[in-house]
């Protein structure tokens, strides 16, 4: 099995929390301010994992969204200052991600816990919105006051 230590690859990933599963996905909207959010429903999005070194806690990596993943190909993804987690180009993110393996089942595909490098861990975040009267949980990635979750990435390619 090829080990993941020292690779960078682009995959897509499903979240698995609160006895539900799901494909990360993105959020487009016509104004480019208010996309790039990860979500937890609709089409996957490519992200670009790029290796930057081992610690005690896990791998290290940046992210940034696949040339796939249309607008958003080369933003860095960075969290928000509601713990919201996104792609950024107009500032920079430096953000570096910890990815904790906790199962590989093939030289493709694996579980982990997903925790950004000062500690917070990843999981679901839920926003409630009004739709003509009636509340809309919307539901995304973040840090901070999540939900726990278990993350599966399937990698599409080996850079």
């Amino acid at each position: 099995m090829k080990t993941l230590e020292g690779k960078s690859f682009i995959a897509t990933l499903q979240w698995s929390g609160e006895g539900k599963t799901g494909p990360v996905s993105c959020y487009y909207s016509i104004l480019p301010a208010e996309g790039g959010w990860l979500m937890r429903h609709g089409d996957p999005v490519e992200l670009k994992f790029e290796f930057v070194k081992l610690t005690g806690e896990g791998m290290c990596f940046r992210i940034s969204g696949a040339p796939a993943a249309g607008e958003y190909a080369g933003g860095k993804l960075g969290v928000s200052s509601g713990g919201y987690l996104g792609f950024y180009k107009v500032s920079e993110a430096s953000n570096l991600w910890v990815l904790n393996v906790k199962q590989q089942a093939s030289d493709r595909r694996f579980d982990f816990a997903w925790v950004e490098s000062t500690g917070r861990v990843v999981g679901l975040k839920d926003e409630l919105h009004w739709n003509k009267g009636n509340p809309v949980s919307l539901g995304y990635l973040g840090v901070g006051r999540t939900k726990p979750a278990i993350f599966n990435a399937s990698i599409l390619k080996w850079l």
